[in-house]
């Protein structure tokens, strides 16, 4: 099992909203079981207190909170408590229980989690493909990004990907995410010029509001 420990402190000059302005008016559907947790992160009882982090492999268990926490970082009301997110390319939802399960169970493919003080605040989704390790759902707590998680998540996945015998690292983004390209780019990912069309088959994993594409984008390990 993959485990690496960090320390996060919390300053108190970190907040920037009051714990009561976590609401269901301003978070949407997720509030207030999930944006209440959310809340929790952001403001612990003891702000001055080292959080223990570790990113390990995600298992059937967590399935639920891992479902929370994806579809409310990448679409919704919720979402945009972020720096990056879809909803206002897609409407609908990212995934779902029965497809994480999935994922979990499948061969060659891992889905590391980032948990904080026993709570899910992040995870990203490792698929094996011979010589290549295909990187996706790239998730961080909304009220968490911009904090180091994400980075914390892509070292470990490029860890995963030596372990497990690639030599490079493959992923898809929509190409009008260009903030999230940029933050690729800054970490050492390139486009290769390729483009995918973005699927609209399946209405199940969301509706583009506009016409998607998908930005093929590398990152050779030395």
């Amino acid at each position: 099992m993959l485990v690496h420990t960090v320390l996060l402190l919390r300053k108190v000059s970190n907040v920037g909203e009051k714990e009561s302005e976590c609401t269901f008016e301003k978070y949407g559907i997720f509030a207030p079981s999930f944006i209440f947790q959310l809340c929790r992160y952001r403001y612990p009882q003891d702000k001055k207190r080292p959080l223990m982090a570790t990113i390990s492999q995600a298992g059937l268990e967590d399935v639920s909170e891992l479902n929370r926490l994806v579809n409310a970082a990448y679409r919704g009301e919720s979402s945009t408590a972020g720096w990056t997110h879809e909803a206002d390319l897609l409407e609908g939802i990212r995934i779902d229980e029965e497809q994480l399960a999935s994922i979990i169970n499948r061969k060659d493919t891992f889905l590391l989690k980032y948990t904080e003080d026993k709570n899910i605040a992040g995870c990203v989704l490792l698929e094996k493909q011979g010589e290549e390790l295909y990187l996706g759902m790239l998730t961080v707590n909304p009220l968490l990004q911009a904090k180091g998680i994400g980075k914390a998540l892509l070292s470990s996945a490029e860890n995963k990907a030596r372990e497990t015998g690639c030599k490079k690292i493959k992923m898809t983004v929509i190409t009008l995410r260009t903030e999230l390209i940029s933050w690729y780019k800054r970490h050492g990912y390139s486009d290769t010029g390729a483009r995918e069309p973005f699927p609209v088959q399946d209405s199940k994993w969301g509706t583009p509001r506009l016409p998607l594409q998908f930005m093929v984008m590398e990152k050779e390990l030395r």
